[in-house]
């Protein structure tokens, strides 16, 4: 009978939760995803959803996103440049393409700023959500 009360009680309130989520998306407080690595001390990682360019190849319905960003050292000591994950959600938030982008500069100097470009072709179309981090 516990069961079967808790069952009765509990489902709904799951139910509801997931609904509230979904519609108004997770707390501000939340943890950040776990594909994302957290922030590195001292970078600043900068793509600008304006430097983002979609476009369809010509005769075909495929699709290349091309785009730039910058990477900043605002510490006083020269830094490795880490990689950087592309993430593509869908309107669930579910991850349905992801890609490295791999700097061509490996390190970087204390005050300086580099720029970092990609090109990504593969992806599904009903991608609604574009994020950039560093790669844990």
């Amino acid at each position: 009978m516990a069961r079967l009360r808790s069952m009765i009680f509990g489902l709904p309130m799951c139910i509801a939760i997931s609904a509230c989520a979904n519609t108004y998306g997770q707390p501000k407080n939340a943890p950040e995803p776990a594909y994302m690595a957290p922030d590195i001390q001292g970078l600043e990682l900068d793509f600008d959803i304006d430097k983002q360019d979609l476009r369809t190849i010509p005769g075909t319905s495929s699709e290349l996103l091309s785009g730039i960003g910058f990477i900043t050292n605002n510490d006083s000591t020269v830094r490795e440049v880490p990689t950087i994950l592309l993430v593509m959600l869908d309107k669930r938030q579910k991850i349905i393409f992801s890609q490295d982008i791999v700097p061509y500069e490996k390190v970087i100097a204390p005050g300086e700023t580099i720029e970092v470009t990609y090109l990504a072709k593969g992806f599904p179309t009903d991608a609604e959500t574009l994020e950039f981090s560093w790669k844990p």
